[in-house]
């Protein structure tokens, strides 16, 4: 869509169940929790994985941005294409405005 014209890089969305979902914006809280959360488990991952902040994760309809994820294999090994749910060992939301939505769209 963005080679198209139709959203920009800038646009803050992701695809979830199909459908283009707004991304909120993030607030000094949730920068705070999300990177307290991430320096955590990347500081837990067992050899083989890693944490990854706000990155896509490819499902079949659905390309969402995790707050938060623990990954398998090395950064570089996604050079071409997102983790799939094989390669997705957590994923996490960090909310306090927007939980229902985390809890049913997201």
């Amino acid at each position: 869509m963005v080679r198209k014209g139709i959203l920009s890089g800038d646009d803050r969305v992701e695809l979830l169940d199909g459908l283009i979902v707004r991304k909120m914006p993030i607030d000094p809280s949730h920068r705070i929790s999300t990177r307290l959360l991430f320096r955590a488990l990347d500081a837990l991952a067992p050899p083989g994985w890693y944490a990854d902040h706000q990155a896509p994760v490819t499902l079949s309809a659905s390309e969402p941005e995790p707050d938060v994820a623990l990954l398998r294999g090395a950064t570089t090994d996604y050079a071409d294409r997102h983790p799939g749910p094989k390669e997705t060992g957590i994923v996490a939301e960090v909310s306090h405005t927007s939980l229902a939505q985390g809890r049913t769209v997201k």
